[in-house]
């Protein structure tokens, strides 16, 4: 992303499309089924502070002392001869700036000189954002334990599985998938893709409450 390499390999495209275009749908399923029970275990609160814990706490610290690297290295790219321990001060402004940002072109990452950003980590503020609204709806609907016994329904996980592929569908038809957008310094998100990882995000938690999957 960062260093254009004019040498291709469709490899690496293959490795792109098995990591963006499956694991990552994936992952946020398997998130959203172990989500359930753990919220059922600690409660509203105690489920938020351990994600905040163990997501938030990491995305902080590495969006603060790592991720400006990325930045620095665009910044050389362009005219900057600045030491990168200025840079790094001067960034800190931004923690100030939350105004919504919209990148539509790959070049428009260059936007993100001058401001912290989560980069390749902007999955976990993605995720945080799901488990709030996961206790949201646990607050309107508090009668979400799991089926004893399992209910099977295997037809009705397939139509909402091909629900949600329609609406990405729909998404990328109406979107570009190289249009981001951010809000702050650690929240990124493609917009193209949200259809997808909160329809993923909601299956894996319908499975564990319908016991699909055990």
């Amino acid at each position: 992303w960062y260093v254009a390499d004019p040498g291709k390999n469709v490899a690496f495209d293959l490795l792109v499309v098995l990591t963006d275009g499956f694991v990552m749908p994936v992952l946020f399923a398997i998130a959203g089924f172990f989500a359930l029970p753990s919220l059922h275990r600690h409660g509203p609160a105690g489920f938020l502070l351990a994600k905040a814990r163990r997501l938030g706490l990491p995305l902080v610290v590495v969006t603060v002392l790592l991720c400006p690297i990325i930045s620095y290295v665009i910044a050389l790219g362009g005219a900057t001869n600045e030491t990168y321990w200025r840079y790094w001060l001067r960034l800190w402004p931004s923690m100030l700036d939350w105004r919504p940002r919209l990148f539509d072109r790959p070049e428009d990452v260059l936007a993100l000189q001058g401001h912290f950003g989560p980069f390749h980590l902007w999955f976990l503020g993605v995720l945080l954002l799901f488990f709030v609204l996961l206790v949201l709806a646990r607050l309107f609907w508090p009668q979400g334990r799991r089926f004893s016994p399992p209910s099977a329904g295997y037809g009705r996980a397939a139509l909402l599985a091909l629900a949600v592929g329609l609406t990405e569908g729909a998404s990328q038809a109406l979107i570009s998938d190289k249009a981001w957008g951010g809000l702050g310094p650690f929240f990124a998100v493609q917009i193209a893709r949200v259809p997808l990882y909160l329809g993923m995000f909601g299956l894996g938690c319908l499975a564990w409450h319908r016991g699909w999957c055990v």
